[in-house]
């Protein structure tokens, strides 16, 4: 039975392939199907939302009131991040994020099938 504590396991993974970059990982946890509706209100697909990720130069500084909800095979997560950009000047620029994943428990584990993300001003 799929549990809130393996899905929790899978965002930490999630946080600490966005910090380091790592494709490899984000592959392994985003669905081939994957579809996240980005900052713009973009609908973008899995090799999109790598491409950006490996284009990106940011830190995520913390994450803080995760909540993670299951019902059967399907788990929602909903947080807040603050996360520091540093930008092509080399100055720093720091914002705060909300976001809800959609993930589905397969034979492999837990994959993220959705996302949207917010800013908060």
């Amino acid at each position: 039975m799929p549990s809130e504590k393996e899905l929790k396991e899978v965002g930490e993974h999630w946080s600490q392939a966005l910090r380091n970059r790592d494709v490899t990982t984000l592959s392994r946890i985003l669905a081939d199907d994957f579809q996240m509706v980005d900052l713009s209100g973009k609908i973008i697909g899995k090799s999109a939302y790598l491409g950006f990720v490996q284009a990106q130069n940011r830190n995520i500084v913390s994450e803080a009131q995760l909540k993670v909800r299951i019902d059967g095979d399907t788990g929602v997560v909903v947080g807040r991040s603050s996360v520091t950009i540093k930008t092509k000047a080399g100055s720093q620029v720091s914002k705060k994020y909300v976001y809800t994943d959609i993930f589905k428990h397969f034979d492999q584990g837990w994959q993220c099938i959705a996302s949207h993300s917010g800013r908060v001003d």
